[in-house]
C-alpha cells in the first residue's frame, strides 16, 4: 500500500462502481451452480450503517478520519460517502412495504417480510432530528415488535431490533433484558456470533442503553474465544463484522480503573443484577488493542485484493460492495484506535 489516500480512493471507487442506478448495492445469490444477481435490501442497509463514520452529515461521524488524509482529499471522501449513503436511503425507502416492513428479497419478490432486513432498513431511515416523520417511525416500530413477538424470532434479529428501538427512542424494556441474556450465552451462537455482536454493540453504543460495560465484557470474551479457535472468524464477512463489533464495544467497555462498586451500580440501574454468579474477567485494554491490530492487518490484506462473492457470503447471499464498505470503515476506525496511520 503506497498511499493511504489512494488506497481509500480505490475502495470508495469500487463501492461506487457496484451501486446500481436504483441506489442498491449489487448483491448476489448462489443458486447451487453459479452466482446470480438478486436484490437484498439488508446488504444495502448494512453498507449505509457502516459508512456513517465517514459521512460528515451523520451524527455517528468520526472526525478523526479527517486526520488520516490530506485536507482536500478528506473533504472529497466525505462528499462521496454522503452521496452513496443518500442513494442507499432512497433505495431503502422505495423498498418499504405499506406496513413499515421490508421483504427479504425486495418488494417485487415473493419472499416473506424479514426481521433483520426490517430492523436494519428502519434504522437507516431514522430521522436525524427527533420528532420528524413520527408516523412512519411508529409503523416501523410496530413491524419490528411484531417480528420480535413471533415464536420463531432469533437472537441475531433481537439484537438488531434492540438497536432500532433504542435509537428511535422507543421503550426497550423486556427486549433489552432478553438480549443481555443472549450476550451471556453468546458462544452458543457459533458462526453467527460476529453478526450478533455487531448489531448488539451498535445498539448499546448508539442507543445509549444502560449496562454497556457488562455487555462489552461478555461479548469481548466471546469474540476472543472465537478468534482463538479460528483467527479468520471463518471468512472475510465475519471478520468485518467482528472487527466492527470490537471497535464499537471498545466505546462501551469500562474505562481503566473503574471500581466494582461502579459496575454494580450500572447493572442495578439497568435492572440486570449479577450478585449470584461469577462475573467474567474483563479482557485487558492491551489485549483488546492487540486483537484490533491483528484484525486490522487482516482487513487491509482483504481490501488490497479483489473481493469474491464466496468470501462475502452471509447465509445464502453476498454483496462484495457492502462488505467492502464495512472493511473500509473498520480500517479508518482501527487506525484511529491504534494510532497506526498507513500512509
Amino acid at each position: 500500500m503506497t498511499s493511504f489516500a489512494s488506497f481509500v480512493d480505490t475502495a470508495v471507487q469500487r463501492i461506487e462502481d457496484q451501486q446500481l442506478i436504483t441506489g442498491e448495492l449489487l448483491s448476489l445469490e448462489f443458486d447451487g451452480a453459479r452466482w446470480k444477481t438478486r436484490p437484498y435490501p439488508l446488504w444495502s442497509a448494512i453498507a449505509h450503517d457502516a459508512l456513517c463514520s465517514l459521512d460528515s452529515g451523520s451524527t455517528a461521524f468520526n472526525s478523526g478520519t479527517l486526520n488520516l488524509l490530506p485536507r482536500e482529499e478528506s473533504r472529497a471522501l466525505c462528499a462521496r460517502v454522503a452521496a452513496v449513503r443518500w442513494r442507499l436511503r432512497t433505495y431503502l425507502a422505495w423498498e418499504e412495504e405499506a406496513g413499515g416492513a421490508w421483504k427479504r428479497c425486495g418488494r417485487h419478490s415473493a419472499s416473506p417480510e424479514d426481521a433483520a432486513t426490517t430492523a436494519c432498513a428502519a434504522t437507516a431511515l431514522l430521522p436525524v432530528h427527533p420528532g420528524r416523520f413520527a408516523q412512519a417511525d411508529r409503523w416501523r416500530e410496530s413491524a419490528v415488535r411484531r417480528f420480535i413477538a413471533a415464536p420463531q424470532n432469533d437472537r441475531v434479529a433481537r439484537g438488531l431490533a434492540l438497536r432500532f428501538l433504542a435509537q428511535s427512542g422507543a421503550s426497550t424494556r423486556g427486549l433489552r433484558e432478553c438480549v443481555i441474556e443472549d450476550c451471556e450465552n453468546c458462544e452458543e451462537l457459533g458462526a453467527d456470533l460476529p453478526w450478533f455482536a455487531w448489531g448488539t454493540a451498535r445498539a448499546w453504543r448508539f442507543g445509549f442503553l444502560p449496562g454497556g460495560a457488562a455487555v462489552a465484557r461478555t461479548l469481548l470474551l466471546g469474540l476472543e474465544a472465537m478468534h482463538r479457535r479460528d483467527p479468520s472468524f471463518g471468512g472475510i464477512a465475519p471478520l468485518a463484522f467482528a472487527l466492527s463489533a470490537l471497535l464499537n464495544l471498545h466505546e462501551c467497555a469500562p474505562p481503566p480503573g473503574i471500581t466494582d462498586e461502579a459496575r454494580h451500580e450500572s447493572e442495578h440501574k439497568s435492572g440486570h443484577r449479577s450478585e449470584h454468579r461469577s462475573e467474567p474477567q474483563s479482557p485487558s485494554a492491551s489485549a483488546r488493542l492487540a486483537l484490533v491490530e491483528e484484525l486490522l492487518d487482516a482487513t487491509v490484506a482483504a481490501l488490497e485484493s479483489p473481493l469474491a462473492p464466496d468470501a462475502c457470503i452471509h447465509g445464502d447471499s453476498a454483496s462484495p460492495a457492502a462488505v467492502l464498505a464495512l472493511l473500509l470503515a473498520n480500517t479508518a476506525l482501527a487506525c484511529i484506535a491504534t494510532g497506526r496511520y498507513p500512509r
